[in-house]
């Protein structure tokens, strides 16, 4: 017999009659194993979403943002200086900002992206990520704001 063994059995096993300690150590080593059990697979799943909302984030936000120190800046310039670089794969304007969002009698301050259509999918592979429905910024008949 092993020493691990010898140990296991002397701290496990009662020598008396009375085996309530037996049970009690039976119950508490069960215990203890689903504890761990469930602890294991919290923190796998956990791990597994992760990286999975963290790959699906990531599709959205590019290698390399520029950003124009004022509005007023020459957008045409800057497209053509983009353009001359090679490395440069595709490249695709936005604007962000911070806007109020009413529904149901719920009012919330929310960011927003705006992106160019045009290359949208390119860029961001939108495609990939709907579910149900399209891609389609077309507004027609809807109205303007």
């Amino acid at each position: 017999m092993s020493y691990e063994s010898f140990v296991a059995k002397r701290y496990l096993v009662s020598k008396h009659k009375i085996n309530f300690i037996t049970i009690i150590s039976v119950v508490s080593v069960i215990g203890i194993t689903v504890g761990v059990a469930a602890l294991i697979v919290v923190l796998s799943v956990f791990n597994g979403f992760g990286s999975l909302v963290t790959s699906f984030l990531m599709n959205f936000d590019p290698d390399l943002r520029v950003e124009m120190i004022s509005p007023s800046a020459n957008e045409d310039e800057l497209e053509k200086v983009l353009q001359s670089i090679g490395e440069i794969k595709d490249y695709s304007p936005f604007v962000t900002g911070k806007v109020l969002v009413h529904s149901t009698g719920l009012t919330d301050v929310v960011s927003l992206k705006g992106i160019d259509e045009r290359n949208a999918d390119d860029i961001y592979g939108i495609n990939e990520h709907i579910i149900f429905g399209k891609f389609n910024l077309n507004n027609e008949g809807l109205p303007k704001a």
